[in-house]
Parts: structure tokens; C-alpha cells; sequence
């Protein structure tokens, strides 16, 4: 009879897994042929998931990929991006430190807002998608249900384009947890049906086979009836089985393991436990003062952090983490120390009762303030600790709120709102809106305001004005952004000039809009402005709307052309694909618009997508499918960033319905944009309730009344769509001179925009009625020559053969130098020329320009 010795616990074998080695395998073969792909492995604690993203990567490597491995930590769950930056840490990824400088600058709150985490966030797919482009790729991202919400945000961008990469995302993540940043990543997953590796407990064979790789002979029936409550979890199973060894509880007899009859039947958990207290039993007595404390504390152990917080000499403190990494309670893990099982650390936390654990969090997040520690984690140890915050902390607070709420909004709110309630200090008052405003709480930041007994002062007043922008009450909102001088408003996520142009447009105050977004070129011009893009593209969308198409198209192509950090160039291409379509010009395959990411700015307007690819639909003969994504779009943003103009579409789900019969869908955006009057009547929102209504009920006086609606808001699409339909209910009604009357119309309106595919579909409508069009309107603008160009085009074309730069003619016109860009192409194609200085020579009469 013999015994063995206790082999290594944490023994690297790959067991009972080649199925889903294989199924890894397999994704990395479809990505090194261009088809990228993302699957989730999960699984319990212990089960085996890092293990087997281990064994995975050279499957990857011999399939051609590059690897990079990461994973997130769970005290970093409120640092931006930090479960992204592990992908970054290598020596081989130049180019680093400007983001690294992004995330770790002291600078002022203010600043810091000029660089929004989506600045960092497109610094950081820029560098994935050069990687992508050297070559296949693997990223793999271990715990990603840790993962801080900024890095979630990308690896939701990154599902989105996977199509369109040469990538392997590979997720190990536990089971899912609730109300973290991974909930809304693992449903991105599930609605793109990527492939999920769910991890369950080995086989009894495969079971077996580990016991037996670790005490080195065959497993007897009483020895794997022991390791049977560890239901099958290898690390558990492992350690089980060392721990038993240690013991000398195994013995051999005749080449079989079996258990000696003094530990049969004993709780695994009591064994874990047992076998921590004996490692702990190694070490010196001082440890016993340190360890708990540090598990306590999270997974990671800061050796100068922890001496800190319990007052003792840096080097008594190393000795002890030093003897328990010799033991292997701690392990070197990515240059940082860590506890080497998440068991071993929750049973060492569990030895300090629940009121030392949070007296000792208090404690750390007091020390830590006087250090270079970072802020959120500081936050963290304040906010876990759940106790009234002492003066010096509230100190702290108020001092790093502008940062805090910046990079860790929903940290901020928990801290602050404890502050809130013990001061009435204005300062602190004033931030803690500003964090229930950026963590997404509108409502509670309005009524926040509303109770403030500093409500009147600038700053509140200006976040007032954005709350109740962000809940559609565009009159209150534009009526505050105007009381206010916007140059005494620091940097703020929020363009002042930008909410007020909005609010205007709501409001059908175009020209008032136009002469703002005027005031935001100039004010900007010369300065950096992470705003261009936003300026750019509400004037696209105001051009949009009151008919303009031609200058609205430069404006998106100004739009792609500038740095755009907030996501409106995604927006502005669907946005220009939407006047293609409705010109005729543009009939693209639907996959191929411009898919938004996850940038404000393209969530905020998310919709247009959607719209563009719905037309396209119609345009394809296809209007049932037009109509269900157009209903699934309302549906699915009715609670959206995008509701605010998400009744933009209302019209052609009311009129595809109407030729569908499909009475459910009439009646529910009826019912919608009756909602949307009663929240802000304006003359748009009312056109758009009567047409609903009008078409829905098959009311052609509703119709009527709706394009005077329209016409007064100056909204041509819209004011032709009413008469288009009204012409159809009036011709079906017998009505024909009433028809023509709306036909001609709809159909003038629609030759001034250019808007040839309407007019087709218009006259196809009441062909059946054997209405024919009266006196016909004004040919559509020349395609090319002199007559082709539009009113602002001409003026350009003006300047230019003046001599004027892009830059003056900008200044001149109030618009941007990327607006004066795409006008001078379209000029110089529509008069084929090839310079600017063929254009003064063309001009057929000099003395006539404007």
C-alpha cells in the first residue's frame, strides 16, 4: 500500500472538452476566410472556461489567426474600458499611449468632457480594425460579466460589424448576471443568434479521467463517490483531491485510489474551507491580520494600497502577500496579484463579520483619498460601504464629482445622492443632476431641479433645459436654452447651440433653427469642435425636411468627411440614401445601408436606418416587409433615445398600411401620434395625428387638413404625402375633380423636390380611378449645365469664381468648410468642369451673380 503525493492543483489538462474545442476550431477556420463570428462559453466558477480559452489558442494559431487574450476584473466593473485595455497592454501595440493618456489625465472635469468616453471608444476600434486588417484575428475576453459598461459598448459595436471582419470574438463569461453591463451585451448576442458553448460538469468518465490524472492511478468507487458533491467542476474536483492528498487520505491499493474511511462522507465545502485554514496555518500569525483584510478587499491585492489602509510598514505587508503566493493562496496573474481562486478569497473575506468588512471599506475609501489611487475605486469602496460619508470624504467628493460622473456615472449617483442627503451644499447639488442626468435618470434629474432651492442659478437651469429636452417638452426646453447665456456654460456633453436648433425644428421653427446652427459655425470656427458633425447633420435633417434635398445631401457629405466622434455619419449616410430613394437614384441592395453603431449620435437617430432600408423594401416590390420593419421600428424605439423624431415614419406606416389593410398597424400609429400632440402640439405633430387618423378612418377632410397642417410647418414631403393620399380616398369616393386638385399638388410638390419615385408611386395609386393630371408643373431640375445648380450652389459658384478660399466662402455663408467642399464637386460635375478656376470663365453672365 502507498501513498501518493499531492500533485498540482491547478493542473492546465484539457478533459472531457473536445467537443467544444472543436466547435472553437471550427469559428476560427470561418474567420480566417473573412467570415468573422462571436460565441459566448459559459459556465459556472471553476468550471473550466479559461482553461479551455487556453487550449483554444493554438486551435486558433494553427488556423492562421493572431490571439490576444484579456479579461475583465470585477473591481474594475466601473473604470472605463477597463476590461478593453488588456487587449492593448502588449509591447507589439503601438499607438497605446494616446489612449491610455485619455483614460488616466488629471485634467480638469471640464476638459475631460471634451474627450467623451466615445472618443476613446473609436481610438479603440480603430486599432481592432487595424489588426483585423494585418491579418485573422482571435480576441478573446475571459469574466467578461465583469466588464465595465464602456467596454461593453464596444464589444456591441464590434457584434455588430463581425460580418465584416476577419474576427473571432470568444466571451467566457458565468451565468448571467442582473443589472450589469454584460445583461444588455448577452442580449446583443442572443438576437444575433451567436453561437453559445454552455459549460456544465464533466462526465462521470471525464471525471474519472482527472482524478485519475492528478493522483496518478486509477479512481475507486469510494474516492469518486467523494468528489461527486463536487458535481463534476474540475476546479473544485481538483481541489478536492489535493487537498485529500495532502491529508495523505488517498491511499493505493492494487492500483486503485480510494479514501481512508476517516474523512468518508465529509461536506466538499468543509474541505475547501479545511484545506484554506492549513494553508494559512504555513504562514506566519501576522498573516491573519492581512489576508482577510485583503480579500475583503477584491480579488486583486495592491500591496502599497493595502498597506495603506492598515497603517503597517510596506515591507511587513509584502513578506506576508510574498509567503502566500510561495503557498499558493495567491498567484501573479498579468503583473498584477490576485487571489488565486475566487473560493479561496470569499472564505477568507467570510472570516470578518459583515460590520468590520464595511468599517473596513469606509476605512480604505478615507486612506486611499490622500493617495494616487484611482477615483473609481475609491468611489467603490465609499459606496459598498453603505455608511454616512464624513466630511473629509464629502470633501473629496465634491472635489472629483465632474471626473467621477463623467467616467462612473451610476457610481456618482450612489455616492452623491448619499452626499445630497447630509448638505446643502450648491456645488454638490449641482453635480449630483449632472450624474443623474449622464447615468440616463431624466425624470429624477428634472424633479431633482424642481425641488433645489438653487434651481435658479445658470448651471441648473441649463441642465434642467436638458432634461427636459431628453423628455421631448421641445417649448420648455428652447424657452430655458435661450434664457441662458450660452458662453458662461462650461464643456459639456450636451451642444447648447445643438438642443436649441433641435428644439426649434420640433417646434417647426426652421428658420430659426437655420439662423442657430449659423451661430454654432461661426462660434466654432478656428476651435476644435467635437460638435461639427451634429451641427452638420441637424442642418441635413432641417433640409430634409423643408425640401432643400440638394443642400441636405451636401450637408451629409460634409458630415462623413469631418472627425465624428458622436456617430452621425452612419446617420448621414442613411439620411442621404433616403433622398436617393425617393429621387430614384438610389436602389441599393437593403444590407448595404450603412448599419448605425452605438454612438450617441447614431442612437439618437437609429431610425433612419431602418426607414431607409424600409423604402428600399417598397421600391424592391416589397411593401409587406416594408411594413413590418417600419412597425417593428416604432415598437421597438417607442421608449427609445430617438423618440423625439421617431414619428417621421408615421406617414409611411399609415399609408403602407392603408394599402395593406392591415388595420391593427393603421390604428396603432393612430393612436401614437395622437400621444405625440398631447405631449407637444405643434402644427408637423398635428399633420402627422390627422393623417394617421385620416387614413386610418378613411377621412379625406382629415387629409386635407392635414397638409395645411404640414404647409404651415414648411414641411414639403409631408404636406405632398397628404394630398398624395387624400387624392386616392377623393378619387375612390368619386371625387374626381377633388382628386385631381389634390394630385396636382402632390405631384408639383414632389417635381420641386425632385422626388420622382413618389410621383411614379402617386400616379400608379389612382391610375385604377382613371384620374389623369391636370396642367402639368415645371419639369424637374436639369441634371446638368448651369440650370442644374441649385439656389446655394449658385451663390458658391458665385463666390468662387471671385476668388473667394473655401474657408471665406464658409465665413460668408455661415456654413462649414466640408459644406463648401460638396457644393464645389457637385458644382464641378454638374458643369463638367475640372477647377475651380474653369468656373468663372463658364459663367454665362458675370454681372447677374448673386
Amino acid at each position: 500500500m502507498t501513498t501518493r503525493p499531492a500533485q498540482e492543483s491547478g493542473t492546465t489538462v484539457v478533459i472531457g472538452r473536445d467537443g467544444e474545442i472543436e466547435m472553437l476550431a471550427a469559428l476560427a477556420r470561418r474567420a480566417a476566410a473573412g467570415r468573422g463570428a462571436v460565441v459566448l462559453v459559459q459556465g459556472e466558477p471553476g468550471i473550466g472556461k479559461t482553461i479551455l480559452l487556453d487550449a483554444a489558442r493554438a486551435r486558433f494559431t494553427a488556423a492562421g489567426l493572431h490571439s490576444r487574450l484579456g479579461a475583465a476584473r470585477e473591481l474594475q466593473q466601473t473604470v472605463p474600458f477597463a476590461a478593453l485595455l488588456c487587449w492593448l497592454d502588449n509591447t507589439d501595440t503601438p499607438g497605446t499611449d494616446s489612449i491610455r493618456a485619455l483614460l488616466d489625465s488629471d485634467d480638469r472635469a471640464g476638459d475631460a468632457a471634451a474627450r467623451p468616453p466615445i472618443v476613446i471608444a473609436e481610438r479603440i476600434f480603430e486599432h481592432i480594425e487595424t489588426w483585423c486588417a494585418a491579418g485573422p484575428l482571435a480576441l478573446i475576453m475571459d469574466d467578461v460579466h465583469w466588464v465595465d459598461t464602456s467596454s461593453a459598448s464596444v464589444l456591441q459595436r464590434l457584434c455588430a460589424r463581425i460580418d465584416e471582419l476577419p474576427l473571432l470574438l470568444v466571451l467566457g463569461a458565468r451565468p448571467q448576471p442582473q443589472d450589469s453591463a454584460f445583461t444588455v451585451l448577452a442580449g446583443e448576442l442572443v438576437e444575433r443568434r451567436a453561437p453559445l458553448i454552455r459549460l456544465g460538469g464533466l462526465s462521470d468518465e471525464a471525471a474519472a479521467q482527472l482524478v485519475s490524472q492528478i493522483v496518478g492511478t486509477t479512481p475507486g468507487r469510494g474516492l469518486m463517490r467523494e468528489v461527486a458533491g463536487a458535481s463534476g467542476n474540475p476546479r473544485y474536483l481538483t481541489e478536492l483531491v489535493a487537498a485529500l492528498l495532502r491529508e495523505q487520505a488517498i491511499t493505493v491499493i492494487a492500483d486503485t485510489a480510494e479514501i481512508t474511511e476517516a474523512v468518508d462522507g465529509q461536506r466538499p465545502s468543509t474541505t475547501l474551507a479545511q484545506e484554506i485554514s492549513r494553508k494559512l496555518d504555513f504562514l506566519p500569525r501576522r498573516a491573519w491580520q492581512v489576508l482577510p483584510t485583503a480579500a475583503a478587499l477584491g480579488p486583486v491585492v495592491d500591496v502599497t494600497e493595502l498597506a495603506a489602509i492598515l497603517d503597517r510598514p510596506l515591507l511587513d505587508v509584502w513578506s506576508v502577500v510574498s509567503d502566500a503566493m510561495t503557498t499558493g493562496l495567491l498567484a501573479l496573474v498579468d503583473s498584477e496579484v490576485m487571489f488565486r481562486h475566487e473560493l479561496i478569497r470569499l472564505v477568507l473575506a467570510d472570516q470578518l463579520p459583515a460590520t468590520v468588512r464595511a468599517g473596513l471599506l469606509r476605512r480604505a475609501g478615507r486612506v486611499l483619498q490622500t493617495t494616487n489611487a484611482p477615483i473609481e475605486r475609491i468611489a467603490y469602496y465609499l459606496a459598498v460601504a453603505d455608511q454616512e460619508l464624513d466630511h473629509t470624504s464629502i470633501d473629496w467628493l465634491v472635489a472629483v464629482a465632474d471626473k467621477l460622473a463623467f467616467r462612473a456615472p451610476e457610481l456618482a449617483v450612489r455616492l452623491l445622492r448619499r452626499a445630497t442627503t447630509e448638505s446643502d451644499d450648491a456645488q454638490l447639488i449641482r453635480r449630483y443632476t449632472k450624474a443623474l442626468l449622464w447615468s440616463g435618470r431624466i425624470a429624477e434629474a428634472e424633479a431633482w431641479v424642481a425641488r433645489s432651492e438653487h434651481g435658479n442659478d445658470i448651471e441648473m437651469r441649463w441642465l434642467l433645459a436638458q432634461a427636459r429636452h431628453a423628455r421631448g417638452r421641445m417649448a420648455d426646453a428652447e424657452a430655458l436654452a435661450l434664457s441662458i447665456r450660452i458662453p458662461s456654460i462650461g464643456p459639456d456633453q450636451f451642444d447648447p447651440y445643438g438642443l436649441r436648433a433641435h428644439c426649434l425644428i420640433e417646434l417647426d421653427r426652421l428658420t430659426d433653427a437655420e439662423d442657430v446652427l449659423k451661430q454654432a459655425i461661426a462660434h466654432n470656427r478656428g476651435v476644435p469642435d467635437v460638435y461639427s458633425s451634429s451641427n452638420l447633420f441637424a442642418k441635413a435633417r432641417l433640409y430634409l425636411l423643408n425640401g432643400r434635398w440638394d443642400d441636405a445631401v451636401a450637408e451629409c457629405g460634409a458630415n462623413t468627411a469631418a472627425p465624428d466622434v458622436l456617430g452621425y455619419s452612419t446617420v448621414a449616410r442613411s439620411l442621404a440614401a433616403l433622398i436617393g430613394i425617393h429621387r430614384g437614384t438610389f436602389l441599393p441592395d437593403v444590407d448595404s445601408i450603412p448599419i448605425p453603431d452605438d454612438l450617441v449620435g447614431a442612437t439618437g437617430h437609429a431610425h433612419l436606418h431602418q426607414w431607409a432600408k424600409a423604402l428600399t423594401h417598397e421600391a424592391h416590390g416589397h411593401p409587406d416587409l416594408a411594413l413590418k420593419l417600419l412597425v417593428d421600428t416604432y415598437e421597438r424605439m417607442a421608449d427609445h433615445s430617438a423618440a423625439a423624431t421617431l414619428y417621421y415614419i408615421f406617414p409611411d406606416i399609415a399609408r403602407l398600411a392603408a394599402e395593406l389593410g392591415d388595420t391593427d398597424a393603421a390604428r396603432s400609429v393612430a393612436a401614437g401620434a395622437d400621444e405625440l400632440v398631447a405631449r407637444q402640439p405643434t402644427a408637423s405633430r398635428s399633420g402627422t395625428a390627422l393623417l394617421c387618423r385620416g387614413l386610418a378612418e378613411r377621412d379625406s377632410h382629415r387629409l386635407l387638413a392635414a397638409a395645411e397642417a404640414f404647409q404651415r410647418s414648411g414641411r414639403l414631403l409631408y404636406e405632398a404625402q397628404a394630398h398624395e393620399n387624400a387624392a386616392v380616398l377623393l378619387a375612390a369616393a368619386g371625387r374626381d375633380i377633388d382628386a385631381r386638385c389634390s394630385l396636382d399638388t402632390a405631384i408639383g410638390i414632389y417635381s420641386r423636390l425632385g422626388a420622382s419615385w413618389d410621383t411614379a408611386r402617386t400616379v400608379a395609386r389612382v391610375r385604377p380611378y382613371d384620374i389623369r393630371r391636370g396642367v402639368r408643373g415645371r419639369r424637374n431640375r436639369p441634371k446638368s449645365g448651369w440650370a442644374a445648380l441649385t439656389d446655394t450652389e449658385r451663390k458658391v459658384a458665385a463666390l468662387v469664381a471671385d476668388g473667394c478660399s473655401n474657408s471665406s466662402i464658409a465665413a460668408q455663408m455661415f456654413v462649414s468648410h466640408r459644406t463648401v467642399q460638396s457644393h464645389v464637386s457637385n458644382i464641378l460635375a454638374k458643369l463638367d468642369l475640372r477647377s475651380r478656376r474653369e468656373v468663372a470663365a463658364s459663367m454665362p453672365d458675370r454681372k447677374t451673380r448673386a
